[in-house]
């Protein structure tokens, strides 16, 4: 995909009640840095259709609906943002999408710091996930996501749930004090787990 259009440094606001998305990717790659976004009544980023944006070290936030959605096999990198305060969970990969998460700050949206699903794919690399609503990472409905050297922690409920027949990788991770289990597996959900540090988390 062609590098069509960038923006640097821009504010971007969804203001209206239509539930559009701030910010829609739908083909290329479109490339962000430094930009504040958020959703009045939508979501703040939205990537459909293969699309591959670079989202880098802007702030995503108190969207209505979810951070960022990348769905329809839709792929790119979001490194270095603050994704906060959004209504659904900050980060949501569904239908084949497989984005890179590096280095991001993950916290305090009402359901989950990130969730893949639906054949969701997915690589997140160093981000730090914490106090989400609904835990700090879900995976459910045969997505198979990779999780490496993540530090998830002083979630509101679970660290990881893996549920409804996920699957995915998590290895070399930090899952500690969360006020539920630090990994939770259930419902003929099948991940690899390898050398991941649990402590401090109450059940």
């Amino acid at each position: 995909a062609a590098l069509f259009a960038r923006l640097d440094n821009v504010l971007l606001r969804q203001t209206g009640g239509s539930g559009r998305s701030c910010l829609l990717c739908s083909h290329g790659t479109l490339e962000v840095s430094g930009c504040d976004i958020s959703s009045a009544s939508g979501l703040c980023v939205e990537v459909t259709d293969a699309a591959t944006p670079i989202i880098r070290h802007s702030r995503v936030h108190s969207g209505a609906a979810a951070g960022i959605w990348f769905r329809s096999a839709a792929g790119g990198l979001v490194e270095g943002n603050e994704i906060w305060g959004n209504g659904w969970s900050g980060v949501q990969i569904s239908d084949g999408s497989n984005p890179t998460l590096l280095r991001n700050f993950i916290h305090d949206n009402k359901s989950a710091g990130l969730i893949s699903f639906n054949h969701g794919r997915g690589v997140a690399l160093h981000n730090d996930i914490t106090s989400n609503g609904k835990g700090g990472v879900q995976v459910r409905s045969r997505a198979s996501p990779e999780f490496s050297h993540n530090r998830i922690f002083s979630e509101r409920s679970f660290g990881v749930w893996v549920y409804e027949h996920g699957f995915g990788t998590f290895e070399d991770n930090d899952i500690v004090n969360n006020a539920w289990s630090g990994f939770q597996v259930e419902e003929g959900s099948d991940p690899t787990v390898m050398g991941n540090r649990l402590r401090g988390n109450r059940s």
